[in-house]
């Protein structure tokens, strides 16, 4: 017995001490063996309900996902004059190579509102002479169908597999802030109806007064879509109007539109993961739904979607584009991809009306799952109306590491 139990049982009859010490010692065991409180996790586990790779934030519910890519590229240009593009002539930097670094972030909450996710891209770059450049790509919330924050359009679809950095096919790859709900519909079937920002889209006004002739926003963009998946691939059309609305009060406002299709077919006939693609879109006065990169037929000018004519008439462009891409896997280590487009646009007057044609092919070499080593060539051609034609090159070799 403790010598301060001893102390306090002094005087007691003998028998009353000896049951009291008895208690004593069952209740210390007794609570000994009682579990202690369990201490707050503050390490970092597996979570595995929403896919290889994600990870718990200690002290929390929440999953979230870390992963990106960095590319080292060097391009050779072989651009003529008539392109106003880089090349072998006057003081052009004929060849320039940069770095870029990627960073994806993902979230996955259950709250009571159901599943809500989050979704995140940092893009930096480091390029002569403009230094490092730093840019937000992604940023918005998912849950219940809902869509909210910075992310791509919800009218793009196919936005190509090769690294496009210099001259883009005529298709649509916007990043722009939405407000959007999408309905299930069964049977892979899905529809979308969103809200984007107005100057996220905006190509300029031809005479419509300073900058780029736009005059302030009063609409946002609608966005509507109907897609579609299964095994045999994904398909989607999709429309959008925008305002566009010229700074010259006398021109006025006129309501542009865009409907464009698309469809990714698996072909495993040609080769194990083999796709093909092919969309195309039409439009007015909605340029940048048509073509993300056009070239036009003025230095630094890439089309516009209206002009204004007399002083007071808005005129919308008229625009029409096809594309197509071929992705094809010699082995599991050597992957080609081909695409092309052609790209119309009419902005009532010869001097402004042009052409474009898109070709592109590469061949990758990954050693290893997250390794990769491509040569690319990209080419486009710009057919003016009036005024030289042009023809734009550049070759590009690239080494890319996933992680």
């Amino acid at each position: 017995m403790p010598a301060a139990i001893r102390e306090r049982n002094e005087g007691l009859p003998a028998g009353v001490a000896a049951l009291l010490a008895v208690l004593i010692s069952g209740s210390s065991a007794a609570a000994a063996d009682v579990a202690a409180e369990p201490a707050p996790i503050t390490y970092v586990r597996a979570c595995n309900g929403f896919g290889e790779g994600f990870l718990v934030v200690p002290g929390t519910d929440t999953c979230f996902e870390l992963n990106g890519y960095i590319v080292a590229e060097w391009h050779i240009f072989g651009s003529d004059k008539a392109s106003r593009q880089p090349g072998w002539y006057g003081d052009e930097d004929a060849n320039v190579g940069y770095a870029r670094y990627d960073f994806f972030s993902n979230s996955a909450t259950n709250t009571e509102l159901g599943l809500v996710r989050t979704y995140a891209k940092v893009e930096l770059v480091d390029t002569p002479p403009d230094g490092l450049v730093g840019t937000l790509k992604w940023a918005y919330i998912e849950f219940g169908g809902f869509t909210f924050g910075r992310k791509q359009s919800m009218f793009d679809f196919f936005t190509g597999n090769t690294y496009e950095d210099y001259f883009e096919p005529a298709w649509s790859d916007t990043q722009n802030t939405v407000a959007a709900y999408t309905a299930s519909l069964g049977g892979g079937l899905a529809a979308t109806l969103s809200i984007e920002d107005n100057l996220g889209r905006r190509d300029g006004i031809i005479g419509g007064g300073k900058g780029d002739g736009y005059a302030g926003a009063r609409f946002p963009d609608l966005v509507g879509v109907l897609s579609a998946e299964g095994d045999w691939g994904t398909a989607q059309v999709m429309g959008a109007l925008h305002e566009v609305r010229a700074r010259r009060a006398s021109a006025g406002s006129l309501m542009g539109w865009a409907l464009a299709a698309g469809s990714t077919l698996n072909v495993p006939f040609t080769g194990k993961g083999d796709q093909f693609t092919l969309q195309a879109s039409i439009g007015q006065g909605a340029l940048s739904y048509n073509a993300t990169n056009p070239i036009g037929p003025g230095p630094g000018y890439g089309g516009a979607d209206a002009r204004v004519l007399g002083g007071d008439r808005l005129v919308l462009a008229d625009i029409w584009a096809v594309g197509a891409e071929f992705d094809h896997n010699w082995t599991d280590k050597w992957v080609s991809e081909l695409n092309g487009s052609w790209l119309d646009v009419d902005q009532a007057g010869r001097r402004f009306d042009f052409r474009n044609i898109d070709a592109q092919l590469n061949l990758s070499f990954a050693p290893t799952d997250d390794i990769k080593f491509t040569a690319e060539g990209e080419y486009k051609f710009t057919d003016r109306t009036k005024g030289r034609d042009g023809n734009a090159f550049v070759m590009m070799f690239v080494a890319e590491r996933d992680f």
